[in-house]
């Protein structure tokens, strides 16, 4: 398909009471209609997860996947498992399908600053 460039639009959206402006490129193909082509969307996806991320105070799918590898150097079910969820809730942060809680998020940000807090999460029992 032969898709030619026409325009940006700029896309408003509002996270956590915060307005961002989102870039999307719109181009023609075939029969002069609008389209999106697969590269633009994943681009526009990244945008609005970043920027969700940034209204809603959570850290972004990269983050998370850092500290969870180079920080804590943790599989993602060792970091369900310390977090409380499943694997999958992990793989949902990561892949950006959806957002950490603010809850799991103060935890990830205090195990990111001291990784130690790793092995007191591994021993600690409630009384």
């Amino acid at each position: 398909m032969v898709v030619k460039f026409t325009r940006t639009e700029k896309i408003k959206k509002r996270f956590g009471g915060q307005e961002f402006v989102i870039p999307r490129r719109i181009a023609t193909g075939p029969n002069k209609k609008l389209s999106v082509t697969a590269e633009d969307q994943k681009a526009y996806i990244a945008e609005l997860r970043s920027a969700k991320c940034k209204g809603l105070g959570v850290p972004s799918p990269f983050q998370i996947k850092k500290v969870r590898e180079q920080r804590l150097e943790l599989s993602q079910r060792e970091l369900a498992k310390l977090v409380g969820g499943g694997e999958r809730s992990i793989q949902k942060y990561e892949s950006g399908y959806c957002s950490p809680s603010v809850a799991v998020s103060n935890l990830l940000k205090l195990l990111d600053n001291d990784p130690n807090l790793v092995d007191v999460l591994r021993m600690a029992e409630w009384p």
